[in-house]
């Protein structure tokens, strides 16, 4: 329980850091998004491929991306009758934001603090269910409900795929995990030294975006956005924390998982789509704070039930 605690108020200090280091003028909104893309370029598929090279992938490692895109699916149905009277700019957001959660660049270093790489390699394998609804089913959406015409063919969805990074990271390990491949020495020291960096990057990152200027007309949306992800991702958790025939510790980071935040591909898919960008930014700031304290609290009820 100390090292749970501990690791969670590093992990706020940090995240404060990177929040009073911008209010500071010391970095500003550009420099995060240029930190964001060496995240996801480098440091995030450097700590997939460390992490998968690590480990043989059984039928019960695969039941945590199953849960993730079955999990997903539904809520992509329901938001999608949920929010069918807002208006166009502002429903195909909502629809959309109900769906995926943000792993990589949350819940990963959190994760890896408190559980080590074991539970790493867990979240880790939810998160490639979660690549596919982030970037085929939510991008999809978002193009079908887009108040701007813009239809979205078969190569541009599978360009969006092929070129993510992170995605292709965990193919690839997936691959040589089949196949019984392994890095080089240096490859795999090279890795693992460079995914070191991850962790504290993507906690400064998570500071350096939060933003608490949100405007009071759009607490409602967002409040039936949270209502709806938290909710059933809330009871849904707990249901198969108790009914999966699978180890404590993967039924606690599924039961995590489920209630993590808006995915960041939210506020790209907003501007590409035509979309209340301004919105975007406000429910991923909101459920990253909902989220960072529900993952503390649930986080202390897993280690007290083990």
């Amino acid at each position: 329980m100390d090292k749970l605690n501990y690791q969670f108020l590093l992990s706020l200090c940090i995240v404060i850091a990177g929040y009073g280091a911008r209010r500071a003028g010391l970095v500003t909104a550009k420099d995060g998004e240029a930190l964001s893309r060496v995240v996801l370029n480098i440091t995030l598929p450097a700590l997939i491929l460390h992490t998968f090279g690590s480990f043989t992938v059984d039928r019960a490692l695969a039941i945590l991306p199953v849960v993730c895109v079955v999990f997903s699916l539904a809520m992509a149905a329901i938001s999608f009758r949920s929010f069918r009277m807002e208006p166009p700019e502002k429903r195909g957001l909502l629809t959309i934001s109900a769906m995926g959660f943000n792993i990589g660049l949350f819940a990963f270093p959190l994760v890896e603090g408190v559980w080590g790489a074991e539970g790493l390699r867990y979240i880790a394998m939810f998160d490639m269910g979660n690549a596919l609804i982030v970037f085929f089913v939510s991008y999809l959406a978002g193009s079908f409900l887009s108040p701007v015409a813009r239809p979205v063919g078969t190569g541009e969805v599978i360009r969006q795929i092929l070129t993510f990074l992170p995605f292709m990271s965990y193919v690839l390990s997936l691959g040589m995990n089949v196949t019984g491949l392994r890095f080089h020495p240096f490859a795999a020291d090279m890795l693992a030294t460079v995914s070191r960096a991850n962790m504290a990057l993507v906690l400064l990152l998570l500071g350096i975006f939060l933003d608490f200027s949100l405007s009071r007309s759009e607490w409602g949306r967002i409040a039936r956005v949270a209502g709806l992800r938290y909710g059933l991702g809330l009871a849904a958790g707990a249901a198969l924390y108790f009914l999966l025939p699978i180890g404590a510790l993967q039924r606690g980071i599924i039961a995590i998982a489920l209630v993590l935040p808006v995915g960041m591909s939210t506020i790209p898919y907003a501007v590409e789509f035509g979309y209340d960008a301004k919105l975007a930014g406000m429910l991923v700031n909101t459920t990253n704070i909902i989220s960072f304290a529900l993952m503390w609290l649930m986080s202390m009820v897993i280690i007290n039930l083990k």
